[in-house]
């Protein structure tokens, strides 16, 4: 008898795995999927995380959901790392030690790890599905901030991003289209100018004379 964990995980490895084909053979073949246990999951943590986060590299969204999906089943397999409760100490030691192993394992910073993981738990499904094939699939700062929305306000948000006639730039000036207070037809240059100002204020001294240098001398 099959569980719903065990569905769950059957269903993420094959939409995450799917181009790897022998590795999922080998994952799908393991006696032990057929119930999540704690021992389960930290083996998935080594062979499934792996994989996906050093081998084959996934855009900012599949990490979130990847690594939002890990948890769950990991707080299933540890009813002691899950919130609330009256082991409040203990649960936040079990949960840092796995956000420190995920992060050891995957090569990657704590700070990543968790910021991705809370990204993914947060998201809404109907808006990640949106997101999903888009320049903002692999955005995390824009994923983060449509993540801190409410589902409905997610959905939206997302709905105006990708529009494919006018797309906002960016989900605060989405939430402005919303919120009235701004108009959403602006021209392609616009739009545009918006993106080089946003990209502009994200970079570096370094880069920022080096693009410089290049309108200088391509202007």
């Amino acid at each position: 008898m099959r569980s719903r964990d065990t569905d769950t995980l059957d269903l993420l490895v094959r939409k995450l795995l799917s181009p790897v084909v022998r590795f999922l053979e080998k994952i799908m073949s393991i006696a032990w999927l057929r119930a999540p246990t704690a021992e389960a999951v930290d083996a998935i943590l080594m062979e499934i995380l792996l994989e996906k986060l050093t081998r084959t590299e996934p855009t900012a969204l599949e990490r979130a959901e990847f690594l939002a999906e890990l948890k769950r089943l990991f707080q299933g397999a540890h009813p002691d790392a899950k919130s609330g409760g009256n082991r409040a100490t203990e649960q936040v030691s079990t949960l840092r030690t796995w956000y420190a192993d995920v992060a050891m394992r995957s090569q990657r910073g704590l700070h990543t790890i968790r910021r991705a993981s809370a990204i993914g738990a947060r998201l809404s499904p109907a808006a990640a599905e949106l997101m999903r094939g888009t320049e903002f699939e692999d955005n995390q700062r824009e994923l983060e901030a449509l993540s801190k929305l409410e589902p409905a306000t997610q959905k939206k948000v997302a709905a105006i991003l990708t529009d494919s006639k006018n797309p906002a730039p960016s989900v605060a000036f989405a939430r402005k289209i919303i919120e009235g207070h701004t108009a959403p037809n602006l021209s392609l240059e616009e739009k545009q100018f918006q993106i080089l100002v946003k990209a502009w204020e994200r970079t570096n001294q370094k880069a920022r004379t080096l693009f410089k240098q290049h309108i200088e001398d391509h202007g």
